[in-house]
């Protein structure tokens, strides 16, 4: 295994009452937005629904964008232009743009980053009302911290991100701090030794130390925090 990682997939969807002139109409603008160099499909969904001890209809026609790059670079773009025609939908816009700007700068890879944007997902649709009662945000939260954790055992065998465990041709325990290079970090990489912190803890503490004040310092610049 060599690591875990956590994608963020935007999904863009219109939904309609099945008819042939509702999907007469999401096919027209299938084929405006492909011109425009949106990728999208038209798809029909059976379902059903209880009312008043019967059961009814509630079948759909829906547009599906969906994925990065399709809905952040080639959609979102055409989206704003129409921003002052959104109305009631604006909020679900505003937020689009904020995954826009975590996702540009690559934040949501740094779990720091990750719980920031996952608090204001949480916040934004408790909101507008589209929160979901059942999921609490400590839920995700502490499946988010597992996964990650899963990932760093897995790729440093330490359990710290970002992180790995060395020996010195001393036999001296050192600790590797390893800043994405998206952060342009300057030292790309750092070493704690055992040695000149007194002890394997005090050297990873350190270590732990320097790596969360430099994101922290990524993140505050970028204005993510």
């Amino acid at each position: 295994m060599h690591g875990v990682s956590l994608l963020i997939v935007p999904l863009f969807i219109i939904t309609q009452k099945l008819s042939e002139i509702n999907l007469v109409v999401l096919r027209q603008i299938e084929t405006l937005l492909e011109s425009l160099g949106v990728h999208c499909r038209v798809i029909s969904v059976s379902r059903t629904k209880e009312g008043d001890g019967k059961t009814i209809n509630a079948s759909e026609a829906r547009l599906v964008v969906e994925g990065l790059e399709n809905v952040l670079e080639h959609l979102l773009p055409q989206l704003l232009a129409l921003q002052p025609f959104f109305f009631w939908k604006a909020p679900q816009l505003n937020t689009l743009t904020v995954v826009a700007r975590y996702v540009s700068i690559s934040a949501h890879l740094l779990l720091p980053g990750l719980e920031s944007l996952v608090r204001y997902l949480f916040s934004t649709h408790s909101a507008i009302g589209e929160a979901d009662d059942r999921v609490s945000i400590s839920t995700y939260l502490n499946f988010i911290y597992t996964i990650m954790m899963d990932a760093a055992n897995a790729r440093s065998g330490t359990g710290h991100f970002m992180m790995n465990a060395e020996t010195s041709k001393h036999n001296s325990q050192l600790y590797r701090v390893l800043l994405p290079a998206f952060m342009n970090p300057v030292p790309k990489s750092k070493v704690f030794n055992a040695k000149a912190y007194g002890s394997s803890f005090g050297a990873l503490t350190a270590a732990i130390d320097y790596r969360d004040a430099a994101i922290k310092s990524w993140l505050t610049n970028n204005n993510i925090l």
